[in-house]
């Protein structure tokens, strides 16, 4: 049966004005202040707010945030019931306080929102919750579909006034929208927008405890299991919140105010300690972040900056980029497997294919590689596979043309499914049109299918010289030298001699996976509108093109094809070695995942 299959490419933008605005503004890593906030809500499906509690705190010299203020505020439209509820309650409190506690305040929200949030924005301090977008969703008045965020984010309206000559609230123009952007659902970007341009009010600082939690363990944790991850106080025990505004319900939101604090104090604590240089916590959206600020601080020049790759070239790259090989061959049968899987395999496919060398690199020059290839392809056996001197070798991209040979194949599988369903899978191709490949695909289609593949062209990206002005950064009791250490290897060396209750054990873990494969494949979706329209260049393989879209991929800022598709094909060539010795011994196997096989033996 005929397919069409679907490749990959690379794509810029290709008209002259850039899509940065100005440059930003310099700020501390870490705010000064900080105002924490928890909200309680109606238990049915509209969760209104009913109230909330904050702490305004500074940070010490000990880099401990300390409570300087510390009150409640009530939702706009809460019951005079419920109101009388909590000003009892306030009253109490502050009849009864020591001279040393601090006097508990009480706002309606509107009042709160300009009082204490703006006050606070425009001092600089940090706005922290865990889960902070719900938090800000129960703050807001109104919701609209955000304008620069193509469609997939919300504005929030959290300040108004009320018009005189009408005689209600409205929103006020003069006061910044919150603009909320989901990234993925483990993190947001959130920042202030819109308002009265004369006014100096920054962008905000907003700060989600749940993700940086997610950044610095890969776990995403709820409040209290984050408590106890970083060992501080957390929510009280087998409380159920009532949706009522009871003394209760407002001890118990009191209490999650003072675990946040704490949380938020201990994650600073572990995350200063690590060497990021002037990336803010805010910014810490998840493993992939920790680890770009890890190699900035090392001084390694991203390769968008430092080699400057034709299109050509990258759309090459990109075409034979393929994600981790995933597959089922034994459906709906119970069988004995024996389940192996490959020890931190992108870090090893990368010190093996050498690539921290290209990554150091001052320079990059593309290389025919035709009849090395070629010879090369004709020599290798599964044996010299298992010397490690052969990998660097592997790392080239060749045009072939496909002749029932098994490679990666993105097309529609399923009946009834449709391009936006395309998946993934190693099929015997063939093609009338050349396709370009990685060097560890070209590898392991020669291992499966018997035969080399036919080669049309071969090139090599070849690193030249090493970047000036790296340095050695020091983790624990450890060091990561650019120059004399492979930093994937001694990753991952470091992280073998670390206890699971060491903190470092994580960070490491963070950085050997997120360092050694997804920044380089990073390409972000931007939506204009029609009238911004841009002009891109398209480029795969042989092909390119342009076009005016409003709707593009943008790289992350460290984006490199050539990087990226050899570290996935490396993956899939263990496998294939694996999938091979396995066929020899006269075995097969019920499955494999990116890393890992379950193997059957079928005598």
């Amino acid at each position: 049966m005929n397919h069409g299959i679907y490749l990959r490419c690379h794509t810029c933008i290709l008209d002259e004005e850039t899509l940065e605005k100005g440059g930003k503004r310099k700020q501390d890593p870490l705010p000064r202040h900080a105002l924490v906030l928890d909200t309680e809500t109606t238990t049915d499906a509209l969760q209104t707010l009913n109230f909330g509690v904050y702490q305004f705190c500074e940070m010490t010299t000990g880099s401990k945030y300390l409570c300087l203020e510390e009150g409640i505020f009530y939702g706009d439209e809460l019951g005079a019931d419920q109101q009388v509820v909590l000003r009892t309650y306030v009253t109490q409190q502050n009849s009864r306080r020591a001279n040393d506690e601090l006097k508990l305040k009480l706002y309606e929200r509107r009042v709160f929102v300009e009082k204490v949030m703006y006050t606070a924005v425009q001092a600089g301090a940090a706005i922290v919750a865990f889960n902070l977008p719900f938090d800000l969703s129960r703050l807001a008045v109104e919701y609209r579909v955000a304008r620069g965020a193509g469609g997939r984010g919300w504005s929030f309206v959290v300040f108004r006034y009320k018009n005189k000559s009408k005689g209600e609230w409205v929103p006020n123009t003069f006061r910044p929208r919150v603009q909320l952007r989901p990234k993925d659902s483990k993190a947001a970007f959130i920042r202030l927008a819109g308002g009265d341009m004369n006014q100096p009010y920054r962008v905000g600082r907003f700060l989600d405890l749940k993700t940086l939690v997610w950044a610095l363990r890969n776990k995403s944790l709820s409040l209290d299991s984050a408590c106890r991850e970083f060992k501080v106080p957390g929510k009280l025990d087998n409380y159920v919140p009532s949706g009522r505004v009871t003394p209760e319900e407002i001890k118990y939101c009191r209490q999650d105010v003072r675990a946040t604090v704490g949380l938020l104090n201990a994650l600073i604590a572990e995350f200063k300690n690590y060497p990021l240089g002037d990336l803010p916590p805010e910014r810490a959206y998840s493993a992939a972040s920790i680890a770009k600020a890890f190699l900035k601080t090392m001084g390694v020049i991203s390769p968008q900056q430092k080699f400057q790759l034709d299109n050509q070239t990258n759309g090459i790259c990109m075409q034979a980029y393929y994600g981790g090989r995933a597959e089922i061959r034994i459906r709906h049968t119970p069988v004995p497997v024996v389940y192996t899987d490959f020890t931190s395999q992108y870090p090893t496919v990368n010190t093996l294919l050498g690539l921290w060398r290209v990554l150091t690199a001052d320079r990059v020059q593309v290389k025919d590689a035709t009849d090395e290839i070629r010879a090369l392809l004709q020599s290798l056996t599964i044996d010299s596979l298992f010397d490690q001197r052969t990998w660097p070798k592997l790392a080239f991209f060749a045009l072939i043309q496909p002749q029932a040979d098994i490679f990666p194949v993105r097309t529609v599988y399923g009946d009834g499914q449709t391009v936006d369903q395309t998946n993934i899978g190693l099929n015997p191709l063939t093609s009338t049109a050349p396709v370009w490949s990685a060097g560890p695909d070209v590898v392991g289609s020669a291992l499966t299918s018997g035969r080399p593949p036919k080669i049309l062209r071969a090139i090599r990206i070849e690193p030249i010289g090493v970047q000036k002005g790296m340095n050695s950064v020091r983790l624990g009791t450890g060091s990561i030298d650019p120059y004399t250490d492979d930093f994937f290897r001694k990753v991952i060396e470091e992280r073998k001699g670390k206890q699971k209750s060491d903190p470092l054990y994580y960070f490491l873990k963070i950085l050997a996976n997120a360092g050694c494969y997804g920044i380089y494949a990073e390409v972000n979706k931007l939506q204009v509108g029609k009238n911004k329209a841009k002009k891109i260049g398209i480029f795969s393989g042989e092909l390119s093109g342009t076009e005016r879209t409003c709707v593009m991929e943008v790289p992350g800022p460290w984006y490199f094809p050539p990087v990226a598709s050899l570290i996935t094909a490396g993956g899939r060539l263990l496998l294939a070695m694996l999938e091979r010795m396995v066929a020899d011994a006269g075995g097969t196997y019920l499955m494999c995942d990116t890393d890992s096989m379950a193997t059957r033996n079928v005598e």
